[in-house]
């Protein structure tokens, strides 16, 4: 970038090129293949990344590197299907550390919102929130969850969504519809069980507070903030 009209401007207007080029309008989908029972040790996203911005030049890697992280919204999400049977190994908590451990630890403390979807299955009519199964479920996630966000700055708006969907299996095909839907603060794990919370869109809601910088760390002020806005 040397001799560049780009290096010749003042640095607040490349930081300004770097962060339209960088941001991205969807939170960025971290996910794995679950289609065997083996722990799958690669992760993959499935949105795109402009990264290659970051190879530019030295100087640009070195104004930009950590941007992309600190700029946008990363998100674990399985599938489901390990959750209907146990023997499984694979969940997000996995998922978490593996991308964690991808990035390294000064890109992982620089993610400035992060988000795990967590999926449980159980068959249409059982009860939805009496169901033992469910509880062992949200707290064998959200305990090494809670370990793992540590790893992320202070800064960091961090969130988990529990769905719970209904199935049945015989017949051609299994059929499957949403449940109820919980979202957790993960700093926060007791806030788990005592504030079942559901309300519309969350990722457009979760971002837009994000980007004007109310989200709380309280699960009460989160949910009466998000529940307040208004979907596009």
């Amino acid at each position: 970038m040397e001799n560049s009209p780009l290096e010749r401007l003042p640095q607040e207007i490349r930081d300004e090129i770097w962060e339209y080029a960088l941001t991205q309008s969807k939170p960025i989908i971290i996910t794995a293949n679950t289609s065997t029972k083996a722990l799958k040790k690669d992760w993959r996203s499935h949105a795109p990344k402009p990264v290659s911005l970051l190879h530019t030049c030295k100087k640009i890697n070195n104004e930009t590197r950590l941007l992309f992280y600190r700029l946008n919204v990363f998100t674990i999400q399985l599938d489901g299907t390990h959750s209907k049977n146990s023997s499984h190994r694979i969940n997000e908590a996995n998922i978490t550390q593996l991308f964690f451990d991808a990035i390294g630890p000064q890109k992982t403390a620089a993610i400035g919102g992060f988000g795990v979807l967590v999926k449980h299955f159980h068959p249409i009519g059982a009860p939805r929130r009496r169901d033992t199964e469910i509880y062992e479920h949200v707290s064998g996630i959200v305990f090494p969850l809670r370990r793992l966000v540590r790893r992320l700055g202070s800064h960091c708006v961090v969130m988990c969504h529990f769905r719970w969907v209904a199935y049945a299996r015989g017949g051609p095909r299994e059929f499957e519809e949403s449940g109820a839907d919980w979202y957790v603060n993960l700093r926060d794990l007791y806030q788990t069980l005592d504030f079942p919370v559901e309300f519309g869109p969350y990722w457009k809601k979760f971002l837009r507070a994000l980007k004007i910088g109310l989200v709380q760390e309280e699960m009460r002020e989160v949910t009466d903030m998000v529940s307040g806005f208004r979907a596009d």
